[in-house]
């Protein structure tokens, strides 16, 4: 089946389907797994880690957009805030870093997520939204759709087409162990396939749903949310830069000259468009900067992780408000940092018994800064 009979297929009976009826196919468990493209498709992900992470967050706020999507999260009632959100986007990067070590912890991984699904669907049933394979393919698009049609715009690393494969094969993966049909799922047929279908998906779904004037209420608050999520886990991703960011991914709209934007939000998505289109290209200085983004990404992700109550403690707490604005968070980071990397260290020293010398340099350290 080729990829427009696909998205026909998807059109007209994917909204008709239940979100898991993959189920019922061939058992996943009896499949052969192909390790050396498992393999390569890690490799892949690690190597383009911030750019994946961007790739990822366009996509998922291109769902919001999606009617159906937008109000199964809202019945959840675990992405109606921006607190929610953060934890919601926080245990779906956790999930997808899982995806991406190997075999067994994506297996590991997708059984909580299929739970996750169940409960979700059970919450949408007898509502005029429920879970569908349309929804569930979508979702497949939005983690790897805008990476295979915009490597060069969202900065990621690649010497052909063919180091794809491992990526789609990966997602293969995730879509067949959640349920989605293989006449319907986004990446059965490879590389090729994939792309087409998801440039399809890209013009007949994503274009005409992503800021449209006519999205409902929901959408435009889930959209929202997520952002403002996002932005608690990273300060970097300004809520408004980053929206128009994705318009000019997605539309190919380029900013109304007449759009009023911060000063702090222009220049972020000026640096944006600049560093992912541009500078991360740029041999020597382009590997300095893919370096830097990926691990300060995933020290990001670690801190968020380390101090997630805390954070969200303090989101709801009627004194979060310092009065610091935005400094606030990025203050925060290398405190975390160093209290986060001190009790790392302070583990590890007990474990090799190592804590008399550990003691020792830290109060060397007090002394030396007093």
């Amino acid at each position: 089946m080729n990829a427009k009979d696909k998205m026909s297929l998807l059109l007209s009976t994917g909204p008709l389907l239940s979100h898991n009826v993959g189920d019922e196919e061939e058992n996943t468990k009896d499949a052969i797994v192909d390790e050396i493209l498992i393999k390569k498709g890690i490799s892949f992900f690690h190597k383009n880690f911030f750019s994946m992470f961007v790739c990822m967050l366009i996509g998922l706020l291109s769902l919001m957009y999606i009617e159906s999507i937008a109000a199964v999260l809202y019945l959840t009632k675990k992405s109606g805030s921006p607190a929610l959100a953060f934890k919601r986007y926080l245990a779906t990067l956790k999930h997808t870093l899982n995806w991406y070590k190997g075999p067994t912890s994506l297996e590991e991984s997708l059984k909580t997520v299929r739970a996750k699904h169940k409960n979700a669907a059970n919450l949408a049933s007898g509502t005029d939204h429920s879970m569908t394979q349309y929804d569930m393919v979508l979702t497949q698009w939005a983690f790897i759709g805008p990476a295979l049609l915009f490597p060069s715009k969202l900065g990621i690393l690649k010497s052909s087409e063919r180091d794809f494969d491992g990526l789609v094969y990966i997602m293969y993966w995730v879509g067949k162990h959640l349920g989605i049909k293989e006449d319907l799922n986004l990446f059965t047929d490879g590389l090729e396939p994939a792309i087409e279908y998801s440039e399809l998906i890209l013009k007949e779904v994503i274009k005409r749903q992503f800021g449209s004037d006519q999205s409902s209420e929901t959408c435009k608050d889930m959209a929202k949310h997520l952002l403002d999520g996002v932005n608690i886990l990273n300060p970097f991703i300004d809520q408004i830069a980053f929206h128009h960011y994705s318009n000019l991914i997605l539309n190919d709209q380029e900013l109304n000259e007449k759009t009023a934007m911060h000063p702090f939000s222009q220049f972020m998505y000026k640096s944006q468009i600049l560093v992912l289109g541009s500078l991360i290209h740029i041999p020597v200085l382009g590997w300095i900067i893919r370096f830097l983004a990926n691990n300060l990404m995933k020290l990001n992700i670690y801190l968020a992780t380390d101090w997630c109550d805390y954070i969200v403690d303090n989101l709801n707490s009627s004194k979060a408000d310092t009065g610091l604005g935005q400094l606030q968070a990025f203050l925060a980071i290398p405190v975390f940092t160093v209290i986060s990397g001190s009790t790392v260290a302070y583990q590890e020293a007990r474990k090799n018994k190592i804590l008399p010398i550990f003691i020792v340099i830290l109060l060397i350290l007090k002394i030396t800064v007093s």
